[in-house]
């Protein structure tokens, strides 16, 4: 009888909790949508948001990219995309992606010629 006593003030609380935080009502079904790799490669390389390069460098890429990255820029986007914004976006996941491996691989090389009086 004395367990009893004690518990109902718990009991109460608890339901009043419950209804408070509205514990069972049923959850709300939440849609989630997955994007096409068709998308996501476009928003991820296709689609730039960047202000034009203030500055740039000249490097050397095969014919055959050049000529591959500019027909995709023309018919994906319609033109309105530049093989430097395209070949930008692309360094720019790259990096992002293997940071960490890049980061590894400078510090072991860094380290070994600092070992080594270079």
């Amino acid at each position: 009888m004395v367990l009893a006593g004690i518990a109902i003030p718990f009991i109460r609380k608890a339901i009043s909790h419950r209804k408070a935080i509205g514990a069972g009502t049923p959850e709300k079904e939440i849609e989630i949508r997955v994007q096409p790799a068709d998308n996501i490669y476009f928003l991820r390389y296709i689609l730039t948001y960047k202000a034009p390069f203030k500055s740039s460098k000249t490097v050397r890429i095969r014919p055959e990219y050049v000529d591959a990255i500019r027909k995709a820029c023309r018919i994906i986007k319609g033109g309105k995309t530049t093989v430097t914004a395209y070949v930008d976006k692309v360094l720019e996941a790259h990096f992002t992606e293997h940071a960490d491996a890049i980061d590894r691989l400078y510090r072991e090389k860094r380290g070994e010629s600092d070992k080594s009086g270079e």
